[in-house]
């Protein structure tokens, strides 16, 4: 592991903070002060000590958070309040990743973490995580077959692409639920913009069997690890 994600895991500050402390000569590792951030540190072997105190190995910390309307979902903004900046102060200055964003006006579940590697598992589409939402249209909705037709749509790049088959597990008068393994560009709003209705209100409330469960909006806690295990379990709900 680099010598700066190392410090800044465990909480010294961010990475271009721990950084600046690396240069200026206030870190040694096994006895030497090292002054290269890039330097590769041996987790469990290696002995990193910042001013005299030595610093702990890190450790992989995996978080749940129901995000607020308004919120983006980067580590930092200069216009708007991020999810770190929602997160308690314990863990602003961790190196967190978001694994799974939402838009800016989309609220529910999102995982945050600095396990860089389970990022991953959560994010590709080869790992068929499902991500459910709720869905609010701005009229009826139409025979449910529409939405399952497979349709070309637009991504982030403006390329097209056939997105995989959703699943649908409610299907209402104006209310849907459904559930995607893969996370485009806008691509919820775009499906359901390309059976003719427009989205209202979109709310993550799933990924995988994970559920918001009583998470308040705003609201943060730490997954313990049969939790973070559920993330890549088949969903709860059954289709109806």
């Amino acid at each position: 592991m680099r010598l700066d994600r190392w410090l800044a895991h465990a909480g010294i500050g961010t990475r271009s903070e721990v950084k600046a402390i690396i240069k200026k000569g206030r870190v040694c590792v096994n006895g030497t002060v090292v002054k290269r951030p890039n330097v590769q540190v041996r987790v469990d072997i290696d002995c990193v000590d910042f001013d005299g105190q030595t610093i702990a190995a890190p450790s992989h910390v995996v978080l749940a958070m129901n995000k607020p309307k308004g919120v983006v979902s980067a580590r930092r903004d200069a216009r708007n309040r991020t999810v770190i900046d929602c997160l308690p102060t314990t863990y602003q200055r961790r190196d967190l990743h978001v694994a799974g964003r939402l838009d800016k006006d989309v609220s529910g579940l999102v995982i945050l973490t600095n396990d860089t590697a389970l990022v991953h598992e959560i994010i590709s589409p080869a790992k068929h995580v499902h991500k459910t939402y709720d869905v609010v249209v701005d009229q009826g909705l139409p025979p449910r077959e529409a939405f399952l037709k497979p349709r070309r749509l637009k991504d982030g790049r403006n390329r097209l692409y056939i997105p995989k088959p959703p699943r649908i597990l409610r299907w209402e008068g104006t209310e849907a639920r459904v559930a995607l393994c893969e996370g485009k560009f806008h691509q919820v709003k775009r499906m359901f913009e390309a059976i003719g209705v427009g989205v209202v209100t979109l709310k993550r409330v799933a990924i995988g069997s994970l559920t918001l469960g009583d998470l308040s909006v705003g609201e943060t806690r730490v997954l313990n690890t049969s939790e973070v295990a559920s993330l890549f379990n088949a969903m709860p709900e059954k289709e109806r």
